[in-house]
């Protein structure tokens, strides 16, 4: 009879931790100093991972609950960002047009 083959250092220790609240807060922190114009969901996923200690793509196994996180917080986000004002909304206004030498004058 053997024992099972030891892993050297045990996995456990080499893995760091997935904390829910945690991730919240630090994708809320994230979102706070971001362009988001300039960034990508897998661009957060990435800083993330760096926030929270994990090596690149050591998320992967939560790869859905983090996606859910980054979208509720995105939205939440999104909903506190102030409103632009109404003109930059509106489409631009139509030059008035003058009347020159095309227009028979």
């Amino acid at each position: 009879f053997s024992s099972p083959p030891c892993l050297d250092p045990p996995l456990i220790l080499t893995m760091a931790k997935f904390d829910e609240k945690r991730a919240r807060n630090e994708v809320r922190k994230l979102l706070a100093g971001i362009d988001l114009k300039s960034t990508s969901i897998g661009k957060l996923r990435a800083e993330l991972e760096k926030a929270m200690g994990f090596k690149p793509g050591g998320l992967d196994p939560h790869k859905e609950m983090v996606q859910h996180i980054l979208s509720s917080e995105l939205s939440a986000h999104n909903s506190k960002a102030p409103a632009a004002p109404a003109a930059d909304n509106a489409p631009a206004a139509k030059k008035a047009r003058t009347k020159g030498p095309a227009d028979g004058e």
